[in-house]
């Protein structure tokens, strides 16, 4: 479950002070797939890094899994209950596919199976990539290999910006699907502008205007 009240962040812009988020409050389920949506410069991935526990700097109160994110161990916190996906990929570049698996598994203490990860690309045609350099890859092929790697994960949130947007049409309808399964095990929490792409696939939608939950 997911838990935001009151939650404000601000910071100092010249000699001012510029309100990032205002009073943001709302709660999640334990599963389903959510949708915050709204333009550029709204508030979403101020909002996003809050819940990932990659900002500590604001007001009021944010509980993921019945914890207090000022409170917790974030090492523990980021390796055992959520996974991320980055709109700019994780991944590191001078290495392989294959090399950052292994990496991503000592990280997550996870056994993650290069042979289901091989299969799973399959389903997007770029199977040949598992010895390629992260690099070498497209802006698509690092988004659909890093949902991939998520999926075979077991954490209890997934974070996700703008998961789809670099893939093409059928790729795209792919990754929905994967989100959509996803998410009758865990939360899929998925942040985009693109509201008409999710909007009939989410269980709930936030919609976010000039910092504040409308």
């Amino acid at each position: 479950m997911v838990l935001v009240r009151n939650l404000t962040k601000e910071i100092n812009f010249k000699k001012d002070k510029k309100t990032i988020l205002k009073n943001i409050s709302f709660t999640c389920p334990e599963k389903g797939l959510i949708l915050l949506y709204g333009n550029s410069g709204c508030g979403k991935t101020t909002l996003l890094n809050i819940l990932e526990g990659l900002d500590e700097k604001y007001s009021g109160t944010a509980e993921i899994l019945g914890k207090d994110l000022r409170k917790i161990n974030k090492i523990k916190y980021l390796r055992d209950d959520i996974s991320i996906i980055f709109q700019d990929s994780n991944f590191i570049n001078e290495y392989t596919v294959l090399e950052n698996i292994e990496i991503i598994s000592q990280i997550k203490k996870v056994k993650i199976d290069p042979l289901l990860v091989e299969t799973r690309l399959g389903q997007f045609e770029i199977k040949n990539i598992m010895n390629k350099k992260i690099e070498t890859l497209s802006g698509g092929e690092k988004q659909i290999l890093a949902l991939i790697l998520v999926f075979l994960q077991t954490t209890k949130i997934v974070f996700c910006d703008e998961p789809t947007g670099s893939v093409d049409e059928n790729n795209e309808k792919i990754l929905l699907k994967m989100l959509k399964q996803m998410s009758k095990e865990r939360l899929v929490f998925v942040v985009s502008h693109n509201v008409d792409l999710y909007k009939k696939w989410c269980d709930l939608s936030l919609f976010m205007r000039d910092g504040e939950l409308v």
